[in-house]
C-alpha cells in the first residue's frame, strides 16, 4: 500500500500546483500540463475504457501518460493484478480532478472567447474546438485518444460528450453540419479517419496559435488562413476602357460595406492576364477597405485543394465579419466547377457540398469577389447567386500599349512596346512578368540588352501557347513596297478604297511567299489599326464546340479593337463542305460563314488553295485578288536592291538574267535570304543568285518535282 499512497500524494500535489488556475502549457514536464488536459485524458482512460488498450504491453508507457500520472512501469509478472491497481489509482485521480472542475487554460480561454464571439460559437462548441486544439498540443491526451476505436455512427458524439462533460444530444447539436462550428469551416469531421484526433480536422495549423499567443491570436489565425496581397500595380485609369463596369463594381461593394448586406458576391471573368485580380485590389484601395485573398497555395508552395479553399472561404466569412473589408477568391474555375460536378461532396460532416456552399454564399457577411476565366462551367444554379457579373476582355491595343509601356520601363524602345501591344496574346500581366525576367537576364549577362531579352522571353511564352512570335525590326520596321507585288488588281487603289469603307472583305490568294500576309499587315499599318491574326492552330480544336467558341471570340476581339482581321490559311477553315467527312466539319464552316456575314470591319483572308474554298465562302468576299510570282522586271529590281542592301558590288548582267529567268520566284524567297544574311553574310552577288536558285528548286522539290520550268539551262 505504500506505493499507492505515494502515487495519490503525488497526484494531489500536481492538482494543487496547476489545477485550480487552469494551468498553462509549457515544456517543463507533467506539472506544465493543464489540469483540463489531465481531466480529459483521465475520462478517456477510465470512463471510455481507453486504459484497456493502453495497458497492452505494446502500448503501455507511450505518450507520456505514465509520467503525467506517476504510474509505475509494467511489471514482468502478474500483469492482471497490476492492471487492477493502475485502474484504481487512475479512478481516484479522476475523482480528484472532477471535484476541481478545471477550466480552459489561459490564453486559450481568452482567445477562444474572442473567436466564439466572431463565429457565433456556443459554449460547448468552444470546448470541442479547444479539445481539437489541445489534442494536437499534448502527447498524453493524443495517446489516450488514439486508444478510442468505436467512432462509427453516433460514436463520435457519444465519446466527445463523455470527455467534455455533455449529453450525447447536446454534442450532436454542437456538431451539426449547419451549426456555427462545422459550418464556419473551423473544424471538420473527417468521416474517413478512424482515430479521434484525426477525426477532428482543424482547418489550419494556425488555430494552434490560440493555445499559446497572449495577444492578437485571432489575427494570427486569419493571417495563417488568408493572404494579404501586395498593393496593386495598376491604377483606376488603366481600366478606362471599362469605366462603366468599374463604376458598377465600386458602387456595389461600397453599398454592401456601408449597409452590412449579406450574400454579396461579384464575379469577374475574362481571359488570363486581363487584370482581374489587380482590379479587385484597385477597387479595395479606392474604397479604403482591407482586402483578403483565399490562398491558392499553402506556405509550402503546394496547391490547396478545392475542398480546403471553400472551408477557408467559410471561415473567413465567420471571422472577418461585417465591415472589415472584402474577400477575394481567385482562380475559382476548378474549385467551383468541381463543386458543380459533384466532386466535392463531403465538405462538412457528409452534407453535399453544393447545397452547403450556396447557403454560405447567400448568408456570408463579407462581400466576396470571385475571379475566373470561363464561368460557363459553373452552371445556372450557381451563376444566378452572383449579385453582379462583369467581363474583363482583353484590352484594346491602345490600352495595352499604355499599360505595357509603364510595365516594361523606359529601357525598352517604343518599337518593342508597339510590337508587344500588337499581339493580343501578350496581356499586360505577361508583359510585366517578362520585363522582370528580362531585367534579371540583362543584369546577369554582360552585353545583353533588356529589350532583346524581353523579346526572347515573350516569344518563348508565345511559342508555348501557339501564338505568333513578335519580331520588332531593329531598324524601326520595313515598309511594304508595292513595286515588288505582282497582283491581279492595283493594290494602291485597294488601299485607298479601304480608307473610304468601314467594312470590306478581301480574299488574297496565290502561291506561298507572294506577300499575302504582309499586305494585310501593311493595310493595318496604313489604316492605323491593330491587326488580329488567326491561324488554324490557334482556332481549330479537336473538342466539340471549342472551335465555334474560338471563332466567336476571334470576331468579337477584332470588332472590339476596331482591328483588321486576318484569316491566314483560310482554306483550313472554309473548305468545300461537299468534301467534309464529319458533321462537325460542316458545322465549323457554317459557323465561320455566319461570322463572316455579321462582321462589319475590315477582313483579309489568305489562301494558297483558292479552288478548295467552299463556293458560298467565295461569294461573301467583296474582292478576290490573286498575288502571283514575281515578274522578270520585279525580280531584277529586287535582286539589285538586295545586293545594295547587303553592301555588295553591282551584279553582272549574266547573274541578273539568271534571276529574271526564275519563273517561280517570290518576294518571300528574298525574305529568306535576308534572315540568312544576318547569320551567314553573303560575300557577293553570285552567292545571292545561287541562293535564289536553290530556294526555287527547293519549292519545286516540295511540290513533288519541277512542275514548272525554271527558265534556264544548267
Amino acid at each position: 500500500m505504500g506505493d499507492l499512497n505515494r502515487l495519490l500524494s503525488d497526484t494531489r500535489w500536481l492538482i494543487d500546483k496547476a489545477g485550480r488556475h487552469g494551468g498553462s502549457r509549457g515544456t517543463g514536464g507533467p506539472e506544465a500540463t493543464p489540469a483540463v488536459v489531465r481531466l480529459w485524458t483521465l475520462r478517456i482512460l477510465v470512463r471510455l475504457e481507453g486504459l484497456r488498450s493502453y495497458l497492452n504491453r505494446v502500448h503501455y508507457g507511450d505518450g507520456g501518460i505514465c509520467d503525467l500520472f506517476g504510474l509505475p512501469r509494467l511489471p514482468a509478472e502478474d500483469p492482471d493484478a497490476f492492471a487492477v491497481e493502475v485502474r484504481r489509482r487512475l479512478a481516484d485521480a479522476l475523482a480528484e480532478h472532477e471535484a476541481l472542475a478545471p477550466g480552459l487554460p489561459e490564453p486559450l480561454r481568452r482567445n477562444l472567447a474572442e473567436l466564439a464571439e466572431l463565429a457565433g460559437l456556443s459554449e460547448l462548441q468552444r470546448r470541442v474546438l479547444a479539445f481539437a486544439i489541445l489534442v494536437h498540443e499534448h502527447p498524453p491526451l493524443a495517446e489516450a485518444a488514439w486508444h478510442i476505436e468505436d467512432l462509427r455512427g453516433g460514436g463520435l458524439a457519444r465519446v466527445l460528450a463523455i470527455v467534455l462533460g455533455a449529453t450525447a444530444g447536446e454534442m450532436r447539436e454542437a456538431l451539426r453540419s449547419d451549426g456555427a462550428l462545422i459550418g464556419s469551416g473551423l473544424l471538420q469531421v473527417d468521416r474517413r479517419a478512424d482515430r479521434l484526433r484525426d477525426k477532428l480536422d482543424l482547418m489550419s495549423s494556425s488555430l494552434l496559435h490560440l493555445a499559446t499567443e497572449q495577444e492578437a491570436a485571432v489575427g494570427k489565425v486569419l493571417k495563417g488562413i488568408l493572404h494579404v496581397p501586395e498593393p496593386p500595380g495598376l491604377r483606376r485609369e488603366d481600366y478606362a476602357h471599362l469605366e462603366r463596369e468599374c463604376s458598377m463594381l465600386v458602387a456595389c461593394l461600397r453599398r454592401a460595406l456601408a449597409e452590412g448586406t449579406r450574400g454579396v458576391n461579384v464575379l469577374l471573368y475574362g481571359p488570363p492576364g486581363t487584370g482581374k485580380t489587380q482590379l479587385s485590389r484597385v477597387v479595395a484601395r479606392e474604397l479604403g477597405c482591407a482586402v483578403h485573398e483565399v490562398p491558392v497555395m499553402d506556405e509550402d508552395g503546394d496547391i490547396v485543394e478545392g475542398r480546403r479553399r471553400l472551408r477557408t472561404f467559410a471561415a473567413a466569412q465567420a471571422l472577418l465579419g461585417q465591415g472589415r473589408g472584402i474577400l477575394v477568391f481567385d482562380e475559382a474555375d476548378d474549385t467551383l466547377a468541381d463543386l458543380v460536378r459533384g466532386e466535392i461532396l463531403e465538405l462538412h460532416a457528409g452534407r453535399r457540398g453544393k447545397g452547403w456552399f450556396i447557403q454560405a454564399m447567400e448568408n456570408g457577411p463579407v462581400p466576396t469577389v470571385w475571379i475566373c476565366n470561363d464561368p460557363r462551367v459553373f452552371g445556372r444554379a450557381l451563376l444566378r447567386r452572383f449579385s453582379l457579373i462583369l467581363e474583363l476582355p482583353v484590352p484594346d491595343r491602345a490600352v495595352r500599349e499604355t499599360i505595357i509601356r509603364r510595365a516594361v520601363g523606359e529601357a525598352v524602345p517604343e518599337r518593342t512596346v508597339r510590337a508587344l501591344a500588337a499581339s493580343p496574346a501578350v496581356s499586360p500581366a505577361v508583359a510585366a512578368l517578362a520585363a522582370r525576367s528580362a531585367r534579371m537576364i540583362a543584369a546577369g549577362s554582360a552585353g545583353t540588352d533588356v529589350a532583346d531579352a524581353l523579346v526572347d522571353v515573350v516569344n518563348g511564352y508565345l511559342k508555348v501557347v501557339g501564338a505568333e512570335e513578335i519580331r520588332p525590326d531593329p531598324r524601326g520596321g520595313e515598309r511594304y513596297d508595292l513595286r515588288y507585288v505582282n497582283a491581279s488588281h492595283r493594290l494602291d487603289a485597294l488601299l485607298e478604297a479601304v480608307r473610304m469603307r468601314p467594312s470590306l472583305r478581301v480574299c488574297l490568294h496565290g502561291p506561298p511567299g507572294t506577300g499575302k500576309t504582309a499586305f494585310a499587315r501593311e493595310l493595318a499599318r496604313r489604316l492605323g489599326r491593330p491587326l488580329v491574326e488567326a491561324r488554324p492552330a490557334e482556332v481549330l480544336s479537336k473538342y466539340v464546340g471549342e472551335t465555334e467558341k474560338a471563332i466567336d471570340a476571334l470576331f468579337e476581339t477584332a470588332e472590339r479593337d476596331d482591328a483588321v482581321l486576318l484569316l491566314d490559311e483560310m482554306d483550313s477553315f472554309l473548305f468545300q463542305r461537299d468534301g467534309a467527312r464529319h458533321s462537325w466539319e460542316v458545322t465549323q464552316v457554317n459557323v465561320m460563314l455566319a461570322a463572316l456575314e455579321r462582321y462589319r470591319g475590315v477582313l483579309v483572308a489568305t489562301t494558297n488553295r483558292f479552288a478548295a474554298l467552299d463556293p458560298a465562302v467565295v461569294r461573301r468576299f467583296d474582292l478576290k485578288v490573286e498575288l502571283r510570282f514575281l515578274r522578270p522586271d520585279q525580280a531584277e529590281r529586287l535582286f539589285r536592291a538586295t545586293c545594295r542592301r547587303f553592301n555588295l558590288r553591282i551584279p553582272r548582267r549574266e547573274l541578273v538574267e539568271r534571276v529574271r529567268a526564275l519563273q517561280t520566284l517570290a518576294i518571300g524567297d528574298f525574305a529568306v535570304l535576308l534572315r540568312r544574311h544576318q547569320v551567314e553574310p553573303f560575300t557577293g552577288p553570285r552567292a545571292v543568285a545561287d541562293a535564289l536558285v536553290e530556294e526555287v528548286r527547293r519549292k519545286a522539290d516540295a511540290e513533288g518535282g519541277p512542275a514548272r520550268p525554271i527558265g534556264f539551262v544548267w
